[in-house]
């Protein structure tokens, strides 16, 4: 008989988990709007019917929103590492080494939960290197842009042993998940991606990697430091993802900075009104977490040579 039982063992991944906020309200809203009778959905009145569906554009339609904006970031990553300058000079074994270097995000949901992950444990150290950047680049790229939009969300983000469920099932389980939850549920607090000290510590590791070629050890030195600078302290003492800090702002190339900015300043637009509604509400302890990230990106507005009179005029 076969052993199946090394099928089931851990490995090594790393996991952001990422939960949606206000979509609690969102979804009570919905279901104020509507009736089930005999197994369907009814209303009452058009009117309800008209705002059950426009509340299904701030429920399911965020969450749907929110995936293609992660999927799309990965892309961008892919692009911009398959075409690096002066690909044409990499031998046929490099070019094949690049082309198979970085694995797909998966993806596993639950209410407004999302949970993206991806394997770490390779002989090749500079694809695990590579595919842990991967994630923290998708992650930073979609808080810049779905807070623009009015999405909000915290979220955690941690390396550590996982189990994958197979088909027909998809999905993880394990410590790295645990841990993610965790950080997500107990430290976040307000609008972050908040950082485990174990991918800290792997960040660190990876500065003493070496590489044989100078093309490698340039992806290798790029990725490392683009990792470290992500990382920094927020006033709690906890590590996050700073998506609006000096190092994002810097890699930004300079064709891409206006739309950037359009994000910057929309984006604190959202905030604006997500603090004036709960302080209106006199909701206190969302009042917080919305002041919180308002400071942050007021904080961080002259990286992306804005301040905070221009963005002001800009959304008057």
């Amino acid at each position: 008989m076969a052993d199946n039982s090394k099928k089931d063992l851990p490995e090594c991944y790393i996991v952001a988990l990422i939960d949606v906020l206000g979509q609690k309200e969102s979804l009570k809203e919905q279901k104020s709007f509507m009736r089930i009778e005999q197994g369907k959905i009814s209303f009452k009145t058009i009117e309800k019917q008209t705002r059950f569906a426009e509340v299904h554009k701030n429920t399911f339609g965020k969450i749907i929103k929110l995936r293609e904006t992660f999927e799309r970031a990965r892309d961008i990553y892919f692009k911009n590492l398959l075409n690096p300058p002066k690909l044409e000079t990499l031998s046929t074994e490099d070019q094949q080494r690049l082309k198979s270097i970085v694995n797909p995000i998966s993806y596993q949901f639950f209410s407004d939960t999302l949970i993206l992950y991806t394997p770490l444990n390779y002989d090749d150290k500079l694809k695990m290197r590579l595919n842990l950047t991967q994630m923290i680049f998708v992650c930073v790229e979609a808080m810049l842009i779905e807070f623009s939009n009015g999405i909000f969300f915290r979220g955690g983000i941690e390396v550590g042993s996982g189990t994958e469920f197979k088909e027909p099932h998809s999905g993880i389980y394990g410590v790295a998940l645990n841990d993610a939850y965790y950080l997500e549920n107990e430290i976040a607090k307000h609008p972050r991606i908040v950082v485990g000290d174990t991918l800290k510590n792997l960040i660190e590791e990876q500065g003493n990697e070496t590489e044989n070629s100078e093309f490698w050890r340039g992806v290798n030195s790029r990725t490392y430091d683009f990792c470290k600078s992500l990382i920094t302290e927020d006033i709690d003492g906890y590590s996050f993802l700073d998506f609006l800090g000096e190092s994002v702002a810097d890699t930004c190339p300079r064709n891409l900075l206006p739309q950037s900015q359009k994000y910057i300043c929309d984006g604190f637009a959202e905030i604006a009104k997500q603090y004036n509604k709960h302080l209106n509400n006199k909701n206190s302890k969302l009042c917080f977490r919305y002041e919180r990230l308002k400071d942050y990106y007021l904080k961080n507005l002259n990286n992306w040579d804005l301040c905070q009179t221009t963005i002001i005029n800009k959304k008057t």
